[in-house]
């Protein structure tokens, strides 16, 4: 009989109360495996009675209260802290505040790590939770270096068929959503970076700083989070934002479209040299999509 481990979920948190119960009610109704929950809300200056919510309903959770200026990646880390020195845990899952699982979610990812290296790292598929389900991400198969360019599995919004998307597969980028990480990768790479990605970018840094380091990413497409794209970031190009907005985007470092955040990424992992080159022609896809890409593109 498999000894039970523990999987710390660190799941950041702000003025989501009603989404954030529907998430929780979700893990813990989860199928039996042989894994334990420890579940971190890491509640990040909420005003919306979120601290309540956890007190009177859900008093196994563990909380920790945060500023209101830590974002994702320090909320994060600090759960990740925290089930360093409190719980003991084995693996770490990332959850965002607004998803949804199925009932077989942690068992179908914990098993599909269970084939692969003890070390490595696993996604999960990221699907809309509208209606029509579209795929978000489904990891990529290759990076072109010098322009560090993603090549994904499926191209952006292809519509989610079950039937269709099975087994685990290597992967160079990751997105945050549904991502477990056996806590021995902190301790050989470090936490995830909230100093240059605070908000966005840190999830594809912990990719390609552990691939770097030797650990092996996967994403599994058996295992599903579905999460509204309508709640995404206000800069989303997708989303078809405004001229102002989609401009202001670029000039908030809490922003996906954030250049800052983009300069970043560029100096850490492109190439020497023509790192400058690829972050702008970032931009220049980004526009792309902007006024492009995208503006036929209806999720429902």
């Amino acid at each position: 009989m498999q000894t039970p481990y523990s999987i710390a979920v660190i799941i950041p948190t702000f003025n989501r109360k009603r989404l954030l119960q529907t998430l929780l009610d979700q893990l813990l109704q989860q199928q039996a495996g042989a894994f334990l929950l420890e579940i971190i809300v890491v509640v990040d200056g909420s005003t919306d009675g979120t601290t309540d919510l956890l007190q009177q309903q859900f008093p196994t959770v563990h909380t920790i209260q945060g500023s209101g200026n830590w974002w994702f990646t320090r909320c994060v880390n600090e759960g990740i802290r925290f089930a360093q020195a409190r719980l003991k845990s084995s693996f770490v899952l990332i959850l965002n505040d607004d998803s949804e699982i199925a009932p077989d979610y942690l068992l179908k990812l914990t098993q599909a790590h269970a084939q692969v290296a003890p070390d490595a790292i696993m996604g999960s598929l990221s699907v809309s939770l509208e209606q029509p389900h579209r795929i978000t991400f489904s990891g990529t198969k290759k990076t072109v270096r010098w322009l560090m360019k993603t090549i994904p599995y499926t191209p952006p919004f292809e519509a989610y068929e079950a039937a269709l998307f099975s087994g685990h597969y290597p992967t160079e980028s990751l997105n945050g959503r549904g991502t477990l990480v056996p806590m021995s990768v902190f301790d050989r790479i470090g936490l995830l970076d909230e100093r240059r990605f605070p908000q966005y970018g840190s999830d594809d840094d912990l990719a390609l700083t552990a691939t770097k380091a030797g650990i092996p990413v996967y994403i599994s497409w058996d295992a599903v989070v579905f999460d509204p794209v309508s709640l995404t970031a206000a800069g989303t190009v997708y989303l078809k934002p405004s001229l102002s907005v989609f401009l202001n985007s670029f000039f908030s470092l809490y922003s996906v479209n954030s250049l800052r955040k983009t300069v970043y990424f560029y100096q850490k992992h492109g190439l020497p040299v023509v790192w400058p080159f690829g972050v702008l022609l970032s931009i220049v896809a980004t526009w792309r999509a902007y006024l492009w890409k995208y503006r036929r593109l209806k999720m429902t």
